[in-house]
């Protein structure tokens, strides 16, 4: 493959393109514009020149635990981003799955109130216990529900609801001073990170963030089904913020 990009945009960003055309071609291959024996993509790799330091210097941040309270308190007049930095801070859910999660996915397992999450891949569909420190927020949102979403978001045009709640993000930690490694999925690494500090089992860790065998922070493979209560229980052990 033509490695002239790759000097001036990064392997990351070169892959998401490649990734793109890849997609189109195989939709015209679907609607038979195009034969389906030509596959020039076949064995095409995308060689990242940087030195290992450097990638791992490119890779998002964790925010500090009192770092995620200065995010939501930072928050407080932007109602819909506050309930949603708050509930991906004690859940590790990804911001589009809370920003699509409607009320009528808030059930009860086992006794515990839990939203049904429904992220990326198969292990991303689960239920993950309502941590008691989001438990009146999260019953707040849905009574106050006016579209049977549990976060107000508005829609763009590929049908996601997250996108402009991402852009409110992004303006919120630039204007704290956070740089382009501190994203938004940095609170899913921050919940990793409490995770990892309290000794979780990484079965129960994996349950709780929906992680696939083999993803990076995985860990080892699942290990059977995790009920609610035990969930519950490591939740609320594991992800603590200071008070202040």
């Amino acid at each position: 493959m033509d490695e002239t990009l790759l000097k001036t945009v990064s392997a990351v960003t070169v892959g998401r393109k490649v990734s793109a055309v890849r997609s189109y071609w195989q939709w015209l291959q679907s609607h038979e514009i195009i034969s389906p024996d030509r596959n020039p993509f076949e064995g095409r790799t995308i060689k990242d020149n940087r030195t290992k330091v450097e990638q791992a210097l490119a890779k998002r941040q964790r925010f500090d635990t009192a770092d995620v309270v200065k995010l939501w308190k930072a928050a407080a007049g932007d109602r819909p981003l506050h309930a949603l930095i708050r509930p991906a801070a004690f859940t590790g859910a990804r911001r589009e799955g809370l920003a699509s999660l409607q009320i009528n996915l808030v059930v009860k397992v086992d006794g515990v109130d839990c939203p049904r999450l429904q992220e990326k891949t198969e292990a991303g569909i689960r239920t993950v216990p309502i941590h008691p420190e989001i438990a009146t927020l999260v019953a707040d949102l849905a009574k106050n529900s006016t579209d049977g979403f549990l976060i107000q978001s508005e829609t763009d045009k590929y049908g996601h609801r997250g996108d402009a709640l991402r852009k409110r993000f992004t303006k919120l930690k630039t204007d704290l001073k956070f740089d382009k490694l501190h994203t938004f999925h940095s609170l899913r690494h921050t919940v990793v990170h409490l995770f990892r500090e309290a000794e979780c089992p990484v079965e129960i860790r994996n349950q709780i963030l929906g992680h696939e065998v083999g993803d990076t922070g995985a860990g080892s493979g699942y290990g059977g089904h995790v009920g609610e209560k035990l969930k519950l229980e490591w939740l609320t052990k594991a992800v603590r913020y200071p008070s202040k």
